[in-house]
């Protein structure tokens, strides 16, 4: 996600990005497809530190930007991904083939020196700028073919996206009353969006979505459950509609600056070679890094918000009270801060990034 002037705000600038989509899509077809079809392993590699060779230099970025209108001047690299082929023991790294993962830095850092942080000191100046800035930040990541030359022409290429949606998100969790983030996939050469969101569970965690090919046909659910007991973020893919488990993702906790692996199982093979399938697990995989600051965020959102509910109940009783008055101080006491909130919530600001994704085609539906 760019900053506010990289973003479509007008119809114009919209069809463009429209146009983007069509003009550009064959292209991404051939460099999506790049490397083996079929892997048995896939790990996500994050750095320790932002001082790493994919992104020391003015220098790399521009290379980056200037593959992909998708590199924007506010993306980050922050990890590396490798590609396995072979099962078993006999599973080899194709070293020939590397991409990286990125974040948007500007709704994502809420440092003091941060452009989130300053964006929110001046957006809601009567609130604490850290607060706040936590509460609008939103997760973009991305993946790029890496930049090394043995790449060829697809070096730097874009090959999918993953980023928050708050409006759908805030929907889902006043719903069920738990922090239920959603999530928008865009893939190169796909011409659907995929919604992934987390679902209700009793316990743990759950990730929902379905696969489909380009003509809406062939429909199969899948989720993703986080397993409950261990020391990361670990999940088990299920075929939701046969109950067959389909691949693990597993997160190498005590890796300093985070790794997650992706197991395809061999009996699915077919499945593992689906471009869109595949690209589905590295994306959510790739965001998990980021999932817990983001249940946290509707969490306070979501407490924010039902105070309201609480504070009208409370004053409904106080009404009735022998001596309404005193009582009445006492509740508004109570909910000083809780109102404050409310009506920064009232005022929330859904970025224009957020806004285009939701914007209305136009177009006639039969």
């Amino acid at each position: 996600m760019a900053e506010e002037d990289d973003v479509p705000s007008t119809g114009s600038e919209v069809d463009e990005y429209d146009s983007y989509s069509s003009e550009d899509i064959e292209k991404e077809k051939q460099y999506v497809e790049v490397g083996r079809e079929s892997y048995s392993k896939i790990s996500i590699d994050y750095y320790k530190t932002k001082m790493h060779g994919a992104q020391i230099g003015i220098r790399q970025k521009a290379q980056y930007m200037s593959k992909s209108r998708q590199f924007t001047k506010n993306t980050e690299v922050r990890g590396e991904i490798t590609f396995y082929y072979g099962w078993d023991k006999e599973s080899k790294e194709m070293d020939d083939f590397k991409e990286v993962v990125t974040l948007n830095e500007f709704w994502w850092n809420v440092d003091p020196k941060s452009k989130l942080y300053q964006k929110a000191g001046e957006l809601y100046k009567e609130y604490d700028a850290g607060e706040y800035a936590k509460l609008m930040r939103r997760v973009e990541v991305k993946t790029f073919i890496g930049l090394d030359k043995k790449h060829g022409e697809n070096q730097g290429l874009w090959t999918g996206g993953i980023e928050e949606s708050q409006i759908m998100s805030l929907a889902l969790t006043f719903g069920e009353k738990d922090p239920l983030p959603f999530f928008w996939i865009i893939l190169p050469g796909y011409k659907y969006r995929i919604p992934i969101f987390r679902t209700h569970a009793v316990t743990g965690e759950r990730f929902s979505f379905i696969l489909f090919n380009e003509n809406g046909e062939n429909l199969v659910p899948y989720y993703i459950e986080g397993k409950r007991l261990t020391p990361g973020s670990d999940y088990t893919v299920f075929n939701a509609a046969t109950m067959q488990k389909v691949a693990a993702i597993d997160d190498r906790s005590m890796n300093v600056g985070g790794k997650i692996d992706i197991s395809f199982f061999q009996d699915f093979d077919a499945l593992n070679r689906d471009r869109v399938f595949r690209r589905i697990l590295v994306l959510f995989a790739c965001l998990s890094k980021y999932l817990h600051e983001s249940y946290e965020t509707y969490r306070t959102l979501h407490r924010a918000l039902t105070a309201q509910k609480d504070y009208r109940e409370d004053m409904a009783k106080a009404q009735k009270k022998a001596d309404p008055n005193a009582e009445i101080a006492k509740v508004n006491e109570k909910y000083q801060k809780a109102m404050k909130k409310m009506k920064f919530i009232k005022q929330y600001n859904v970025g224009s990034q957020e806004l285009t994704l939701h914007y209305n085609p136009r177009r006639i539906r039969s």
